[in-house]
């Protein structure tokens, strides 16, 4: 054995050993990769030939040459030729050696595969030796034959004929490649025969191109050389021969053998002058198939392609010439063919004992010899088996057992070449398996097919039967049962229903699987989508309605799609609503047919309708200037009936633009949608550009593009003189005339201006003005005089002339002046109306003498004004038609109400007033208010809406509140009107959901209701989700923070009804909820909080027992404050009853509180500061101001009472009766406090025991609650309760109870709350030197100490 094949086979026994006992399902070997029979190399290139192969255990490759395993490290191959990571054969840097027949090998445990074989063969050119140029000399119209002569090559070289032309070598010349070469084509004089050889068959002149020679080259394809042979100079002798008798100069040979499926050419070159005429056929006389028969230039090649065995036969080419005999020439032509499959051999995979058959049979001619080889050896090399047979192109395995599994390799070949099979027998023995899912549920529809599979292996093949329930089905009727074992149910029927199973069974095991099969009612639509027709930029909706199978009713869904593709709704133009499509803003391109499916996984129902969306039209194309002539021109175009855009077409609008105003168009005509060409008049001395627009039902499209040409028009003169032509009297002194200027369009020519001209009635002289200024519309001239008539006339003038028509003339006056007369005796005549806001005045007018008036009388002006205003004036104008000129009066309506009131009158002409008459006094009573500036809905709940409205731009009094109504839309009922209310906020309450109300405001002053604003909007859905409130700004103190939140307005959420806050602290889990929030607020304040703590805070947004939360927000609050105060900043007045209180309790202030122990507090104020006296129980403190003297304020007093619950009151004080109040001492003591308005009062109810339920009360009247201004807290310590008013105002004074509710009878304490307004005291000012600052600072430790004192005492 060879070196280069141990490896392999020990790598191979290897390989065995470790998958031996893994094959359960073995694969032999099979090479599939297929590579060309011949490829041809260069020398030194790269080879790669690659190979790939299937099997179980994964197969080893190696490489064989001319049927020896290679040798990569021998001294030819070593460094050049090994295999790479994939199995590719890779030869570097081929040479001769590499010549030869390479073939692939797989192997594994199951056999040996082969490839077939690769054949390398290196190509190459044999160079021409050096070739002398021969010099001929034919005779004109005689053939010629030139002998090429080509080189041996490899593959078989292509001959190719050129002329190279004598040019002598000219440096200043840049020469192209090949320019002096020009290659002989075929022609039907000039033919190249199969030995490369070059026929002239009748010479002449025409034939030679030029000075020079042919050459003959010889090109290999592979090494990509040319090497050039025979070399001919062609010099005729003169003279033509004008009779040369036909010969056969060249043919092919007489017997001609082809391949079926290949091309057989066949050659008859005849020459002679003239040229002989060539014609084929076949000598039997039968047809030649000319749909695979082809001839060359002159007829003297026949081609036959893809050769038949029926081409079989004799040939014949005739050559005649006139006056000649015909010469023929004879082909035997014999077909044979390389070898075929006549069944191609299949790989094949079999259980024990069963017959195994490899089919090689092979047609061909001569008939193919077949070679059989198992694992690579030759069969007649192995010893027999028993059960093994050839016969007849066939391999016979009888009985099979596990050790027949092999690779069988089959060789058909003849003299035409060979065809090669490797194929495989596998023989398993494996249990019977179903290959499906566990068991599981088969959904089907009444009525349709239901398929129950059941694919299965095992070997040998097992036997298999289906059962419903626990009986064996047989397969009739309704039911079919598949090849791979599947059952199908035709038309399933509720009795189908049920359980079946899948049993298989083989020799060597069984499996079955069981299906519930459930039958439901299919799926139907009910009501589908309809046609519908929308015009573009509308709002389009397609309805859609499905019933299907109650059991499945939660699994429908609908699916939407637009010309079979499914709408995308993401797109925010789409939205779908169970079986509803709506479509916002549609375009032209929604046009389509939408389908909608409807489908509850099971199976599907569908419908569809067409969208129809009408638009403007398209654009009209190649518009075109077909004749512009001096003051017309002819325009057409082109407009196709499909452009239309679904809505019928009317008209065209023919538009211009010019030179004197580019990129604007103006619209100069219009036709019928019938028209393509229409002409239009043109104004003298333009350039015009057209464009066409196309109008359907829906309005005019897009404009088409301009004409590519312009209309240019010739100069002429104006067509007309100015318009509209007026004189204006706003001047005095002055005469103004005006008129309309003229367009540049209209100027109709170069050096156009306007001619003013103006005479004076009873004067015939005319003065005559020029103004240049084409685009001027005034003019004024100086006069002498007021008011006085003119005839005034304005031209139009440019460097052709004037208008064929005159100008016609005017009739003005010059400029007004003011009044020389006015009105008197302005007098109120009936006051009655002031009420309605209306006064009736009168006045003695003045004559209409025009030179008093000084213009055109045109009637009196009111003027009235307030005396606190006097700028603003009003004006009304009393026409001169409504009154006459010796006595006049009028009624002024829309006075402003509750307003004192002057009033003039003057006379008016024109565009002057005079001075005015005498002045009237009066005034107008309180009237009703004008309705609110505006009414806005803030929010929108599902029952509710909260409103605000501006206060009215004229109150017209004195605004007392306003009211609020409402009423339903479709409601005949009358508006429901809330309380007044003094706010311009409110909650309007009590709605229906998902109604459209009308929202009134009135605002109110003592006189009654103004006219009302009103709004409409609907409620919300109660399905809406509640808007998520969002946390804007919270403001901490030590004990308290502010939190303020907002809504996001949006048309899918509801905002609710209810909001409060809930707070905790950072790490823990118990949200504590805060009090209730005021409908119309969005802020609140959380009290009692930990100094230097982190809380979350969130907001609660409550409605119809529905809830939605903020985000949690995180708030810091500050440290304690602790605050000695002895500039009498009195406020919350808190109470301590030991050391530990004042360490504990959140908050504390440290004020001047009011002992209950008056000498003892006074004899302890003596020895600190001033003298401090009491009087009817307010009681002051001097301290020192900054001046030095003293000032007094007001102490907030305090008393902290403890109250067991369920027990009788332990304080010692006695009760005491406040006035108006009886057997108030029964219920606990009386505290009396005195604070000013806007220090905070803060109340504290402490009770001993387990925690009891608190309740506040004031004057006995109602129970109190959280708002704006109160705040309570029961959670400031276990047992305490606080009632805190943050800025007090006068209507908080009064009796405060806090009540105990925990057992009977309920128990309590009052306090008696006394306001005092605050009394402004500057602070205490410590100054001087560093001795004095030292001792202030020492009075003021001592103050302290003092207070806590008395604090302590107070609560002992």
């Amino acid at each position: 054995m060879e070196t280069g094949s141990v490896w392999p086979m020990l790598l191979l026994m290897v390989h065995w050993c470790v998958h031996a006992a893994a094959d359960e399902f073995p694969l032999p070997p099979a090479v599939t990769s297929k590579g060309p029979k011949r490829k041809y190399f260069v020398k030194g290139e790269t080879l790669k030939i690659k190979c790939e192969a299937l099997g179980h255990p994964p197969p080893v490759l190696y490489w064989l040459k001319s049927d020896v395993n290679i040798d990569y490290n021998n001294d030819i191959n070593k460094g050049r030729v090994d295999v790479d990571s994939n199995n590719t054969l890779v030869i570097q840097r081929a040479q001769q050696s590499d010549d030869g027949y390479y073939q692939c090998r797989a192997e594994n445990i199951n056999g040996i595969s082969l490839s077939n074989k690769y054949e390398l063969a290196q190509g190459w050119l044999e160079p021409h030796g050096a070739s002398e140029v021969r010099t001929l000399r034919p005779r004109l119209g005689h053939p010629l034959k030139l002998n090429c002569n080509p080189p041996r090559s490899v593959p078989e070289p292509k001959n190719v004929w050129s002329f190279q032309f004598d040019n002598e070598y000219d440096s200043n010349y840049d020469y192209e490649e090949g320019e002096n070469v020009e290659y002989v084509e075929p022609s039907e004089t000039i033919v190249t025969d199969y030995m490369g050889n070059l026929h002239f068959l009748s010479l002449s002149e025409d034939d030679i191109p030029g000075d020079g020679h042919f050459v003959c080259g010889s090109y290999n394809q592979v090494v990509r050389s040319v090497n050039f042979g025979n070399t001919f100079r062609l010099k005729p002798t003169r003279g033509r021969s004008s009779q040369v008798p036909m010969s056969l100069t060249w043919h092919t040979p007489s017997s001609m053998l082809g391949l079926q499926g290949k091309t057989l050419k066949m050659m008859c070159i005849f020459g002679g002058n003239p040229l002989p005429q060539v014609s084929w056929s076949r000598a039997d006389g039968s047809m030649l198939d000319l749909t695979r028969t082809k001839f060359g230039p002159g007829n003297y090649e026949m081609r036959i392609e893809n050769l038949e065995e029926a081409d079989t036969g004799v040939y014949m080419c005739s050559g005649s010439q006139q006056g000649n005999k015909p010469i023929t020439r004879t082909f035997t032509v014999d077909v044979e063919a390389a070898p075929t499959w006549v069944t191609e051999p299949q790989d094949v995979t079999a259980a024990e004992e069963e017959d195994v058959v490899i089919d090689c049979r092979a047609t061909g001619t001569p008939s193919p010899h077949i070679e059989w080889l198992i694992n690579g050896i030759a069969l007649r090399e192995r010893a027999p088996k028993e059960n093994q047979r050839v016969t007849e192109g066939k391999l016979m395995l009888m009985n099979v057992r596990r050790t027949d599994t092999m690779v069988v390799q089959c060789n058909a070949s003849n003299i035409h070449g060979y065809i090669w099979s490797d194929t495989y027998i596998r023989i398993l023995a494996t249990p019977a398996a179903i290959n499906e899912p566990a068991p599981t549920e088969v959904k089907v529809i009444r009525g349709e097919r239901a398929m129950l599979h059941c694919h299965h292996t095992g070997h040998p093949e097992p036997s298999l039967v289906w059962f419903k329930g626990e009986k064996k089905l047989y397969v009739d009727g309704r039911f079919e049962l598949f090849e791979n074992g599947s059952l199908l149910i035709e038309k399933a029927m509720m009795r189908d229903g049920g359980l079946f199973k899948c049993f298989v069974r083989n020799k060597y095991g069984e499996d079955s699987r069981i299906y519930t099969v459930i039958i439901r009612d299919p799926t139907r639509i009910v009501h589908g989508p309809k046609d519908v027709s929308v015009r573009t930029g509308q709002n389009a909706v397609m309805q859609c309605e499905a019933v299907t199978d109650p059991a499945e009713a939660s699994n429908l869904r609908y699916v939407w799609k637009k010309d079979n593709i499914t709408l995308d709704f993401t797109n925010p133009q789409l939205k779908r609503q169970n079986g509803r499509l709506a479509m916002a803003k549609v375009a032209l391109a929604d046009t389509a047919v939408y389908t909608c499916i409807a489908t509850n996984g099971i199976d599907s129902d569908m419908a569809s309708a067409r969208m129809l969306v009408q638009a403007p039209p398209g654009q009209p194309s190649q518009v075109t200037l077909l004749r512009c002539d001096k003051n017309t021109a002819t325009i057409a175009w082109k407009f196709n009936i499909s452009q239309t855009n679904h809505s019928p077409l009317k008209r065209f609008f023919v538009e211009y633009s010019t030179a004197y105003d580019p990129g604007n168009w103006y619209k100069i005509k219009t036709v019928g949608g019938n028209k393509r060409q229409t002409k239009v008049e043109l104004s003298s001395f333009a350039m015009y550009t057209f464009r066409v627009k196309a109008v359907n039902e829906i309005g005019p499209g897009i404009p088409s593009a301009p004409t590519m040409d312009a209309c240019k028009t010739p100069a002429n003169r104006p067509a007309s003189h100015p318009k509209k032509v007026k004189t204006i009297t706003d001047t005095t002194n002055v005469l103004a005339v005006e008129w309309e200027p003229m367009p540049l369009i209209q100027h109709n020519g170069p050096g156009f201006h306007y001619v003013v001209m103006v005479s004076k009635e009873g004067d015939n002289t005319v003065q005559s003005f020029i103004v240049n200024d084409p685009f001027k519309d005034r003019f004024e001239m100086p006069v002498d005089n007021v008011y006085q008539p003119y005839t005034v006339t304005v031209k139009a003038v440019n460097r052709n002339g004037e208008p064929a028509e005159p100008a016609q003339s005017h009739r003005g006056y010059s400029g007004e002046g003011v009044p020389l007369v006015f009105p008197d005796n302005l007098t109120l005549s009936d006051s009655s109306r002031l009420d309605e806001g209306q006064a009736f005045f009168s006045w003695t007018g003045v004559g209409d003498d025009p030179d008093m008036i000084r213009g055109k009388l045109q009637g009196y002006m009111i003027r009235y004004w307030k005396p606190s205003d006097p700028d603003n004036i009003f004006e009304t104008l009393v026409p001169l038609e409504s009154t006459e000129t010796s006595g006049t009066q009028t009624l002024i309506r829309n006075l402003p109400m509750y307003s004192d009131l002057q009033a003039d009158v003057t006379v008016v002409n024109t565009h002057f007033k005079s001075i005015g008459s005498n002045v009237v006094n009066f005034s107008t009573p309180e009237g009703v208010p004008d309705p609110p500036e505006y009414l806005n809905v803030l929010q929108r709940g599902a029952i509710h809406f909260l409103v605000e409205w501006g206060e009215p731009a004229n109150i017209n009094g004195v605004l007392t509140g306003y009211k609020v109504g409402y009423k339903q839309m479709d409601s005949t009922g009358n508006v429901t009107v809330l309380p007044v209310t003094t706010r311009r906020r409110t909650f309007v309450k009590d709605l229906q959901a998902n109604t459209e109300y009308r929202l009134y405001v009135w605002a109110l002053t003592m006189k009654g209701q103004g006219d009302p604003i009103y709004k409409d909007a609907t409620t919300a859905k109660k399905s809406t989700a509640i808007t998520k409130p969002q946390i804007v700004d919270m403001a901490p103190t030590d004990t308290e923070v502010e939190v303020t939140w907002d809504l996001q307005n949006s048309s899918d959420t509801r905002a609710a009804s209810h909001y409060r806050l809930e707070y905790k602290l950072l790490g823990t889990d118990v949200w504590i909820r805060g009090a209730g929030v005021d409908d119309f607020l969005f802020s609140q304040s959380v009290y009692g909080l930990h100094p230097q703590s982190t809380y979350e805070v969130r907001v609660v947004a409550m409605d119809s027992g529905q809830r939605t939360y903020s985000d949690a927000e995180q708030v810091n609050t500050a440290e304690r404050e602790y605050e000695y105060e002895y500039e009498t900043d009195y406020g919350s007045g808190n109470g301590t009853g030991d050391d530990e209180d004042m360490t504990t309790q959140d908050a504390v202030t440290y004020n001047i509180v009011e002992s209950t122990q008056p000498d003892m507090q006074q004899q302890t104020t003596e020895s600190m500061m001033a003298e401090a006296s009491t009087t009817n129980r307010e009681h002051t403190t001097t301290v020192m101001s900054e001046t030095g003297s003293s000032t007094t304020s007001s102490v907030s007093t305090t008393k902290v009472i403890d109250i067991e619950a369920g027990s009788k009151d332990s304080s010692t004080d006695s009760g005491i009766v406040l006035p108006g109040k009886k057997d108030v001492s029964q219920s606990g003591d009386i505290i009396y406090t005195v604070v000013k308005n806007d220090a905070p009062l803060d109340l504290i109810c402490r009770m001993k025991g387990h925690r009891s339920r608190v309740k506040w009360y004031k004057d006995d009247v109602s129970v109190l609650r959280s708002s704006d201004n109160i705040v309570m807290v029961d959670h400031h310590r276990v047992t305490d309760a606080r009632l805190i008013i943050l800025k007090p105002r006068m209507s908080d004074a009064g009796m405060y109870k806090c009540m105990v509710h925990r057992n009977s009878p309920s128990k309590g304490q009052f306090f008696q709350v006394t306001l005092k307004k605050d009394i402004k005291v500057k602070p205490c000012v410590v100054s001087g030197n560093s001795a004095s600052r030292v001792h202030w600072s020492g009075i003021v430790c001592g103050l302290c100490l003092v207070f806590r004192s008395l604090t302590l005492s107070v609560s002992s």
